[in-house]
C-alpha cells in the first residue's frame, strides 16, 4: 500500500471540519452563502445546528456574532450540567 501524505494544513482543516462544532463549520463555510444557498444548507442537512433552537427560518439570527456567542456560551453550560 502507498503511503498517503497530507499537508499539516489540510489535515488541521480536515480535523476542524469534522470535529468542529456547527456554529464554526457555520462562520467557516456557510455564513457567506447567499440566503437562498444558505436555505438549501439547512435543507438539505437537517441534523445542522439540531443542538440549537435556530431552524432555517431563523438565518438572519445566526448572522449575528453576538447571538453566535450566545449560542455557544449555552451549549457550554449545557455540557457542563451533563458532567
Amino acid at each position: 500500500m502507498k503511503n498517503l501524505y497530507i499537508p499539516v494544513k489540510r489535515a488541521k482543516k480536515f480535523c476542524y471540519y469534522i470535529l468542529g462544532s456547527d456554529i464554526d463549520f457555520y462562520e467557516e463555510f456557510v455564513m457567506e452563502l447567499p440566503d437562498e444557498e444558505q436555505e438549501k444548507f439547512f435543507d438539505a442537512n437537517p441534523d445542522f445546528m439540531c443542538d440549537f433552537p435556530v431552524r432555517c427560518d431563523k438565518i438572519y439570527l445566526l448572522k449575528d456574532r453576538m447571538f453566535r456567542g450566545i449560542l455557544r456560551k449555552i451549549k457550554r453550560c449545557e455540557g457542563e450540567k451533563r458532567q
